[in-house]
């Protein structure tokens, strides 16, 4: 039995239907070579270069081709359907493809390699491991009308035709008789190839020749036609061992890298670049190549470059040819020194590049530079390392079949100085920020249960912002609560939240300090993430100490741990600022006023100048809360005419554009139909004339000011500052001490508009 059959039994799946797929694709006018079209019988048709529609017979089938998705798909009309039909479209070449129901030359559960249009099935687990395949890459559906070829044996004999294998860093295609190379990602992508389906050479791939190049796909294309010749694929250009031609380098100069600095964790940054002038008397083949490092000054720094640098590429006009590994002493050679042109060092050390392909072309400037990859972590003494380069020997091969063994630094005779210096520093770190939101909560008064905890009331909301570009993970934030007396006789619990997602809760402390830990938190580098903070505050019956206007409020005051994606933790991380809540205040009885429109300012014009008369209105709605009723100050005793200053502890205050300008400020509160006036009958409130609220009830109030200016063209605006209120009946004695001044909500929250009067 074909061990491979029962292993992808276990991993395969249900092909899904292609009118399941692109039943509602729209209809287009006109088809084009390179469209996908959909029949109303489910079929999906692909028109090809040469303007025939061919079939797929499953989606499995049309997704192995790399650039085919369903969203190209497009209902079929009259131009589409009149085209000549022609075969079947077998799953693209070098990919694993399972059936997944038994009819013609299907299994269900089959798998094996598609190559030129055939099935190889493999004989063994072992071998198809060996070939270096996945079944994760398998595709799945209907390869019934296909033949099958012989079957697959061997592990370590050569990848059958339309299999992608990385040949010493090259991409190349096996094809019949040799192989094809991929001169550019942008080729490479314009097939919709993945680097996930490259298995590595082995022996059997790597003694074929190069016989082509594939192209870019054009339109209408299913599969490649690589050109013919003995062409050299990778960067540079191309190179024909048989053409004859001797090339040569006419000089080689420093060029400009990338970077002269490279951090801690970094990747594939170019740090050195030599610039070759090369003749026009044909290309040359870089086939090897030597590089020279060395720590200018060790000093307290490694002098060793595999404790800075883990990966170094060879890379010729911005194309990687060769990636080797740096990170162990074996990667390099022994030391020595007199490498380096110019500058004096010691402890030398070479790293080589062999088994090249890249092509230096004829009659053009071709930069051959190297790029380093570093340690994420670099030791502390080992930054701000200055590290020296230079390239020395190296080996070309010229199409007359001709190689030479060159020395940069004395090319063609002339002595030159090749070096070039980088500095190794430590990654960036992140840096946190701890603010307060745009949608900050202003000062509330909360409204607390006698007989039950009042819990999840929301008193803060912060932001964590990164403003450094490093990601940064966050562990543990502190917070600080303040309440009169020990914070745990007034709060029971604190929360921490990310939106409504609760991230940690702790029980609150006497000392009112909170630190809320192993949150995880990711903040992406420069991104904010807002947060906020909740309270479970305790009842006030059986003798919990706090009264009746207490105070509550919060400060996130820092990030005790945390950690960055370059592995610096709340040490290094620069963390600052605060985020402070108002003072809200906690109450089971009180009244709470909301505004019931815009307040308005309404200017008279008088002829003749400082007669304007300006007008101020608000209308508020007023609710008594808890079991009593409440009662609002109607005397109009507290408005006051004088400068801004002078007003914001009264209920109206007036902004002036400069100066006082109002004479004869009269304010008045009415209210709408309700309860009977009361008037004072002891204590402070003697005399002075009490609404009263109902208990759960609301009143709505219009509280209107009016003044004459007194000088010329001046803006002005009033404010309402506070409302008095008290709990205890004006018919008995009301102290000051009686008296409350509702200021919530109010303020610059209920302004009025500036208005200009004469």
């Amino acid at each position: 039995m074909n061990l491979l059959k029962k292993i992808a039994v276990s991993v395969s799946t249900v092909a899904i239907p292609a009118a399941m797929l692109f039943g509602n694709a729209a209809v287009v006018k006109g088809a084009t070579a390179g469209g996908v079209y959909s029949t109303p019988d489910g079929t999906v048709w692909f028109v090809t270069k040469d303007m025939q529609k061919r079939p797929f017979t499953s989606a499995g089938a049309f997704l192995s081709y790399g650039f085919l998705n369903f969203s190209q798909v497009q209902a079929a009309d009259a131009s589409v359907t009149d085209l000549p039909t022609g075969s079947f479209i077998a799953p693209a070449d070098g990919k694993i493809f399972c059936a997944t129901e038994t009819k013609g030359s299907d299994v269900a559960g089959e798998c094996a390699l598609i190559t030129g249009s055939q099935k190889a099935s493999f004989t063994s687990a072992a071998v198809f491991a060996a070939q270096g395949h996945s079944f994760e890459r398998a595709m799945y559906g209907d390869s019934s009308f296909l033949s099958k070829t012989a079957n697959i044996d061997n592990g370590a004999a050569g990848h059958l035709p339309g299999v992608l294998v990385n040949n010493a860093g090259t991409v190349q295609m096996v094809v019949s008789g040799g192989l094809w190379g991929i001169p550019s990602i942008e080729v490479f992508n314009s097939w919709g190839y993945s680097f996930a389906d490259v298995v590595p050479a082995n022996s059997g791939d790597t003694a074929k020749a190069q016989v082509g190049v594939i192209p870019a796909r054009m339109a209408g294309e299913l599969t490649p036609t690589g050109t013919t010749g003995p062409v050299t694929p990778g960067p540079g250009g191309t190179f024909d061992p048989n053409g004859g031609t001797q090339g040569s380098i006419n000089t080689i100069t420093s060029g400009s890298p990338d970077k002269n600095e490279v951090k801690a964790g970094e990747t594939d940054v170019e740090i050195y670049a030599l610039d070759f002038d090369m003749d026009n008397d044909g290309p040359l083949q870089l086939q090897s190549a030597d590089f020279w490092f060395s720590e200018a000054d060790a000093g307290d720094h490694s002098s060793k470059p595999w404790d800075y640098f883990t990966e170094v590429t060879l890379m010729v006009n911005g194309s990687a040819v060769k990636t080797v590994d740096a990170d162990s002493s074996s990667d390099w050679s022994t030391k020595s020194n007199g490498k380096i042109s110019t500058v004096a060092t010691t402890n030398e050390y070479r790293i080589r590049f062999n088994g090249l392909s890249a092509v230096l072309s004829s009659d053009e400037i071709n930069t051959v530079s190297l790029a380093v990859s570093t340690h994420n972590n670099i030791d502390s003494e080992d930054q701000g390392a200055d590290w020296y380069v230079e390239m020395h020997d190296f080996r070309t091969l010229d199409e007359s079949g001709l190689v030479k063994n060159e020395n940069a630094p004395t090319i063609n005779g002339n002595a030159t100085a090749l070096e070039q210096s980088f500095e190794v520093v430590d990654a960036d770190t992140a840096a946190l920020t701890i603010g307060l939101s745009a949608d900050e909560i202003k000062a509330t008064l909360i409204e607390v249960n006698k007989n039950s905890d009042t819990n999840g009331v929301r008193i803060l909301n912060f932001f964590i912002e990164e403003t450094a570009d490093v990601d940064a993970t966050v562990q543990e934030v502190t917070a600080t609560f303040v309440t009169p007396g020990a914070e745990n006789s007034v709060l029971r619990r604190a929360y921490l939240f990310r939106g409504n997602t609760q991230l940690s809760s702790k029980a609150m402390t006497a000392n009112g300090e909170i630190v809320f830990n192993n949150l995880n938190i990711d903040i992406d580098a420069d991104s904010k993430e807002e947060f906020n903070l909740r309270v479970d505050i305790r009842n006030t019956d059986a003798g919990v100490p706090y009264a009746e206007g207490a105070t509550l409020s919060a400060t996130v005051t820092g990030i005790t741990e945390a950690m960055d994606a370059n592995g610096n933790d709340e040490d290094d991380i620069n963390v600052t600022g605060t985020a402070a809540s108002k003072t809200h205040e906690l109450r089971t009885e009180g009244i709470r006023v909301e505004l019931d429109g815009a307040p308005t300012a309404i200017v008279n014009t008088v002829d003749g100048p400082n007669n304007d008369l300006i007008e101020f209105q608000w209308k508020v709605n007023v609710t008594a809360f808890g079991n009593k009723d409440m009662y609002i100050n109607a005397d109009n005793a507290d408005v006051v005419s004088a400068d801004a200053a002078a007003n914001v502890d009264t209920i109206f205050g007036l902004e002036y554009s400069g100066g006082a300008v109002l004479t004869g400020v009269t304010g008045t509160i009415t209210a709408t139909s309700g309860p009977a006036n009361v008037t004072g009958v002891g204590g402070d409130a003697a005399g002075e004339v009490f609404y009263r609220i109902t208990a759960g009830t609301t009143r709505t109030f219009t509280i209107t000011v009016t003044g004459t200016n007194q000088t010329n063209a001046k803006q002005v605006r009033a404010l309402l500052n506070n409302i008095e209120w008290t709990a205890k009946s004006p018919l008995d004695a009301v102290v000051t001490a009686d008296i409350n001044a509702y200021s919530f909500n109010l303020g610059e929250d209920a302004a009025t508009p500036f208005r200009l009067v004469n």
